[in-house]
């Protein structure tokens, strides 16, 4: 009887034994992986030799054929307008309703007007060669995405100019009439945002465009 306890005691003993030395194991490993994490996220830069050799790289805000039609339409638009580019939605609509919110929070615009008071005149979404991706997933997602920025626009009051890859100055002239029309420059300012009910003057001449 006294055997069978001694063995009992023994296989209790190396069983804890086992269990503690396994545990001490993960807890050295994973002690190591979350002290590594934590010096990759906190390492101080070290002058210009961390920042050359480091994660990231700065890159162009926009690509040769947005850049292109980003010059073609600052060069037409009329005197005391400005076009800012990538510009996040967030900053230019508002919804209380958090889903909806959410939705547009992250996405951007590819080239925004704005008057004198930086208020929105327009937002311009230009539907290049990378805009529906590589295959029917990717394009049903930027038809979801357009469609959400778009509905967005119209409930804001805000017009929403789309250009097609291969644009020409005819196709931006023409776009640009949509916003700017006939009116007077003294009366863009003032004109009510929905662009259904925008006045169309004939008898006043154009706007000097620059350029």
């Amino acid at each position: 009887m006294i055997e069978n306890f001694t063995e009992i005691l023994i296989e209790n003993f190396v069983w804890t034994l086992g269990v503690f030395v396994v545990a001490t194991v993960v807890a050295t490993i994973v002690g190591g992986i979350m002290a590594s994490m934590a010096f990759i996220a906190f390492r101080p830069l070290r002058g210009p030799a961390s920042v050359s050799g480091g994660l990231f790289q700065a890159k162009p805000l926009m690509n040769r054929p947005e850049a292109k039609l980003y010059r073609m339409i600052e060069h037409r638009m009329p005197d005391g307008y400005r076009l800012l580019a990538q510009v996040a939605y967030a900053e230019m609509v508002t919804s209380k309703d958090l889903q909806r919110h959410f939705q547009i929070n992250a996405r951007r615009a590819d080239m925004v007007m704005v008057d004198k008071g930086f208020n929105v005149v327009a937002v311009i979404e230009y539907h290049g060669a990378g805009h529906w991706g590589q295959n029917a997933r990717s394009a049903a997602v930027a038809r979801r995405a357009d469609r959400i920025k778009r509905q967005a626009l119209e409930e804001a009051g805000l017009p929403l100019l789309t250009i097609a890859q291969n644009f020409t100055a005819g196709n931006i002239d023409s776009k640009l009439d949509q916003v700017f029309g006939d009116a007077p420059r003294t009366e863009l300012n003032c004109w009510p945002r929905s662009a259904s009910n925008w006045p169309r003057p004939k008898q006043n001449p154009r706007p000097r465009r620059r350029g």
